[in-house]
């Protein structure tokens, strides 16, 4: 078969480069992930560094706190956990809670404003610093732990998200996306 060529390029390359070249002037594609993928490096890894610099100035951003995260360890990125919490000491779950009353975003507790009385037991906190979870990306909890008390997921080992990671989630969401 004839393969259909301009000058010495073949059309399907020619095809390509169009297809690349429309994604870049449309931001589909960075000039930073074309530069990755030419140096034959993924350009759609997860860039950690970068996440934790998001987190870092919505820290501040929301709460005025210049978080450092020097020695955090990150945990290897895992496909059906791509969104990542990061908790810090010097924010407690309780600055979190009036992070969104702060934001003008309707809360209410049944338990009043002082969750950290109330919420004394979590299988993760920042007692010993800041550190780093990766969760799946689902608004709702997972259907597939659905009807099973906090008693049961202890029981049978199964870590879930705690409130102070959720809350958080939430407000970074909010913060990211601009309400």
């Amino acid at each position: 078969m004839k393969q259909e060529m301009i000058g010495d390029v073949p059309n399907s390359i020619l095809g390509m480069y169009a297809d690349l070249s429309h994604k870049l002037q449309a931001g589909a594609i960075t000039p930073e992930e074309l530069g990755l993928f030419l140096k034959k490096r993924n350009p759609f890894a997860v860039n950690s560094e970068k996440l934790l610099d998001q987190w870092h100035q919505f820290y501040l951003d929301i709460f005025d706190v210049g978080a450092t995260f020097s020695g955090i360890r990150i945990p290897n990125f895992r496909e059906s956990f791509p969104w990542l919490i990061v908790p810090i000491p010097e924010v407690p779950t309780n600055a979190v809670w009036q992070g969104y009353k702060n934001q003008g975003i309707p809360t209410w507790s049944y338990y009043g404003d002082d969750l950290e009385a109330v919420i004394t037991q979590n299988d993760r906190n920042t007692k010993k610093g800041a550190y780093v979870i990766w969760v799946r990306d689902r608004v709702e909890a997972d259907e597939e732990l659905k009807n099973l008390s906090a008693n049961q997921l202890k029981d049978k080992n199964i870590p879930v998200i705690t409130c102070d990671e959720r809350l958080r989630l939430g407000l970074y969401y909010w913060w990211k996306t601009g309400g």
